[in-house]
């Protein structure tokens, strides 16, 4: 049961990887310009350049890969750091972790 659980724990970050290059590369291949997309058909030069610096869209694509899962682990790190403190003082919670034991 001991190997199960570290296989499996081993194996979280290399499917987290593997779905955050997939991502990535399906937001990427779409056809259509982003910056268009969320600025709309009717914006200014000025305008889509305040996009495309904010959004970092002029580096290159590996930087750009690497600002993606830098800021994706950070919002899987807050949700589950929030997860965990919501439900601290769960029954089911406290539960579990006496019955872990067995």
């Amino acid at each position: 049961m001991i190997n199960f659980l570290i296989a499996r724990i081993f194996q979280i970050p290399i499917s987290l990887v593997i779905i955050l290059c997939i991502t990535f590369f399906l937001i990427h291949a779409a056809p259509g310009d982003p910056v268009a997309s969320l600025a709309g058909d009717f914006v200014t030069a000025e305008y889509r350049d305040l996009i495309i610096k904010h959004y970092e869209l002029d580096k290159p694509l590996p930087i750009q890969a690497l600002i993606y899962f830098k800021n994706a682990t950070k919002v899987i790190y807050i949700y589950v750091a929030y997860n965990v403190l919501k439900h601290r003082n769960d029954t089911k919670f406290r539960r579990f972790s006496k019955t872990r034991y067995l």
